[in-house]
């Protein structure tokens, strides 16, 4: 990075070089037109992350606690269901692999006038 610093820049009447970071003794001036809509924007952003306190104090209640969550988990758990969301997507694929397959079966035994497809 020092690389692009230490090439001469115009600055008045002089040339301006920069070798390390020893050299720099202040910062350049700004723009305030620049400042005051990099303000604005800020403002705009962290606005929008304020939570909404209006009308509808409801949605700003979380609709699953820690405890909540973790009764539906024993509860999977008891009832032999997957705990793994991954363990549970494949069971979900297979029994819907499985249920495509029997409509498939049925739907070619009833093309064929009730002989089975070969």
């Amino acid at each position: 990075m020092w690389f692009l610093l230490s090439t001469p820049s115009p600055v008045g009447d002089r040339a301006l070089a920069i070798s390390g970071p020893s050299d720099i003794t202040s910062l350049p001036d700004f723009n305030t037109t620049f400042l005051t809509l990099l303000l604005i924007s800020h403002v705009g952003y962290l606005g929008g992350k304020v939570p909404d306190r209006g009308e509808n104090s409801e949605q700003d209640v979380p609709t699953n606690s820690v405890a909540t969550v973790t009764a539906q988990r024993v509860a999977d758990q008891e009832a032999g269901q997957p705990t793994d969301p991954a363990e549970a997507a494949r069971k979900l694929r297979d029994e819907a692999r499985t249920e495509y397959l029997k409509t498939a079966k049925l739907t070619s035994t009833s093309a064929n006038d009730g002989n089975p497809a070969r």
